[in-house]
């Protein structure tokens, strides 16, 4: 018969980076992260202006007084902004995964 051996139930000595040096420290999850949220929300911010402009300047080319002939812009701009708003959703759910994680 084969006898089992127990080993006693001690914790692990602190990870070494190599082998060498001081033990390996790891920062908290929401402290690595955070750097990412602000970014996220930084380009939130950017592309949330950029959208009132693109709106405002449509505004502008759907002015009755000012048809000056451009009305192929309004489309243009249109489309630009549905891109803008698919763009946008698309961040506020990466930040909102980003949330999560923290």
């Amino acid at each position: 018969m084969s006898s089992i051996t127990t080993t006693p139930s001690t914790p692990p000595p602190p990870r070494k980076l190599f082998g060498y040096g001081e033990p390996v420290k790891t920062e908290p999850l929401g402290k690595r992260l955070a750097p990412v949220v602000d970014k996220a929300q930084a380009v939130l911010t950017e592309a949330q202006a950029l959208c009132q402009h693109v709106t405002g300047v449509q505004a502008l080319d759907q002015d009755p007084g000012k048809d000056d002939g451009s009305r192929g812009l309004a489309g243009q701009i249109d489309w630009q902004a549905s891109l803008i708003e698919k763009k946008l959703d698309a961040m506020l759910q990466a930040i909102d995964t980003v949330r999560r994680r923290l």
